[in-house]
């Protein structure tokens, strides 16, 4: 829970900019999932979900990219939100 609401659920249950990409599995059996905005200065964000074998939540972050596609931020914002 984020701000009263469900990042998780908020980001990758509505329909937005792009669709929900499947990365592929982990080697624990877990999948990781990645959906992508574009910002209004050329930059996007990339908001990656990783679930175990279960399909339980294991970690969620947000990626920030500049407009060189160069990583420059990543929040943590589960198990722990960082920021």
């Amino acid at each position: 829970m984020w701000g009263g609401y469900d990042l998780t659920r908020d980001v990758f249950a509505r329909p937005k900019r792009t669709e929900v990409q499947t990365l592929g599995k982990l080697p624990d059996g877990g999948r990781r999932y990645v959906r992508e905005f574009v910002g209004r200065a050329g930059g996007r964000a990339r908001y990656v979900k990783e679930v175990d074998a279960g399909e339980q939540t294991v970690r969620f972050a947000q990626e920030i990219y500049d407009q060189a596609s160069r990583l420059v931020a990543v929040h943590e914002k589960f198990p722990v939100d960082l920021g």
